[in-house]
């Protein structure tokens, strides 16, 4: 699971992986930015089976978005959105929760 695109806005390209090592449950997010910096947050998303696994988009303003759902029958479905922003006065990373509980 990885995607590139100009995360930080700053003319490079930016790349991101989601890295699961069967171990936790959860997979850790690798960042490595065009400007030679690299990032790596542990157990940032869920990992399910087949069909749930977490994935990874780029939003038409260039911010980063880690997705994990469960969505399997007999369970209390969800989804959980985190989406990161770099903004240009202060060069900080921003992050963000969206989470939908349905039936």
């Amino acid at each position: 699971m990885q995607i590139s695109g100009d995360f930080t806005g700053d003319g490079v390209e930016d790349h991101a992986a989601l890295m699961d090592f069967g171990q936790s449950g959860d997979a850790d997010l690798l960042l490595k930015l065009g400007s030679g910096e690299t990032h790596w947050v542990q157990d940032v998303v869920w990992v399910g089976g087949i069909g749930q696994q977490p994935s990874l988009t780029v939003t038409p303003h260039g911010s980063l978005q880690v997705m994990s759902h469960n969505s399997a029958i007999g369970r209390n479905r969800w989804e959980q959105i985190h989406t990161l922003s770099w903004r240009d006065a202060d060069r900080r990373l921003y992050l963000s929760l969206v989470r939908h509980v349905g039936p």
